[in-house]
């Protein structure tokens, strides 16, 4: 699981290019960078299922998933349902593949000729540990 969220926040942040002058805020001590996992492509099981992982600061890895409640009623609640640490390397590849503020920046395109294709996000949090900004996009391009 390790191994596949690194690789999963690699990739989404490795996918994204353009920048715009933007004003930075402050970012979460806590939160490093989130990522929806789950939910693939149209047409998968895996798209009824979606979780969120966040990477906090502390090397701590969360997974969270809607309630049952809000799974049937989309009401936006969700539960940690896992938790588990990674390793000092693991963290220092994340933390120098994620760039704050680059991040922040950056203005993501949609590939509007894809007709069934995944969508990749990077969340970012501000002090309070709310989503910030989600950066990505439906196949980003």
């Amino acid at each position: 699981m390790k191994k596949l969220v690194l690789f999963l926040i690699t990739i989404t942040a490795l996918t994204f290019a353009g920048c715009a002058k933007t004003e930075i805020p402050e970012f979460s001590d806590e939160y490093l960078v989130g990522v929806d996992y789950g939910g693939a492509t149209y047409g998968e099981y895996y798209e009824c299922i979606g979780a969120m992982v966040i990477v906090c600061e502390n090397r701590e890895v969360l997974v969270k998933m809607p309630t049952p409640k809000a799974a049937y009623y989309r009401t936006g609640e969700e539960e940690v349902i896992a938790t588990f640490t990674i390793s000092e390397d693991q963290y220092a590849t994340i933390d120098s593949i994620v760039n704050q503020k680059k991040l922040y920046k950056m203005v993501v395109k949609s590939d509007s000729s894809a007709c069934d294709a995944p969508s990749y996000y990077l969340y970012l949090y501000d002090k309070d540990e709310n989503i910030l900004k989600a950066v990505g996009a439906y196949m980003p391009i």
